[in-house]
């Protein structure tokens, strides 16, 4: 474990993270992500759960998360409203070769329906590794429900847990996800 000012960094998961404080979150989101991308290190989880990440921490992020180097699997960012543009890069980066996400929260977003489309797609790439996807309470329509149903059954998706509880799918879009997992 390190301590890096009141942060204890073990295993690649934050803790202890003062709530406020510009320079301390992007301070600890490199650290998270040099130790992301130290081949000698776990670097596998990391929980940004209640914390603000500026622009420049989401790009840090985002690169990580497509470096060959990355051993991120668990990646929680549930409630920050990153909001659809995020959604956008957070799927291209599902499609790179290099991405080892597995667990992915995130709940609570407010990612819209461009970005919950942009997600089916890249739950059918054959480089997502995702199994684990919260998408709860993230503005999801019609649209992008049937989207994710019909990634559900795509070849690629290796999906066997998925949250969609809270967003406006409607029937129809219900209907498809219910027979995509029978």
């Amino acid at each position: 474990t390190q301590l890096l000012g009141r942060t204890a960094f073990a295993k690649g998961v934050l803790a202890e993270l003062p709530k406020d404080g510009v320079k301390m979150r992007a301070l600890l989101l490199d650290e998270s992500v040099r130790a992301a991308e130290n081949p000698d290190g776990d670097g596998s989880a990391l929980n940004l759960q209640g914390y603000r990440l500026e622009d420049a921490d989401r790009q840090a992020l985002l690169a990580a998360l497509q470096s060959e180097h990355c051993k991120l699997t668990k990646l929680n960012l549930m409630g920050l409203r990153l909001g659809s543009q995020f959604g956008l890069a957070i799927a291209a980066a599902l499609q790179s070769e290099h991405c080892k996400l597995t667990n992915l929260d995130l709940g609570g977003n407010g990612l819209g329906a461009e970005a919950g489309l942009a997600i089916a797609v890249a739950l059918q790439s054959e480089h997502c590794k995702l199994t684990n996807l919260d998408l709860a309470d993230n503005e999801l329509d019609t649209e992008a429900g049937l989207a994710i149903a019909a990634a559900l059954q795509a070849e690629h998706c290796k999906l066997t847990n998925l949250n969609l509880c809270s967003n406006p799918l409607g029937a129809e879009a219900g209907r498809a996800i219910a027979a995509a997992l029978q």
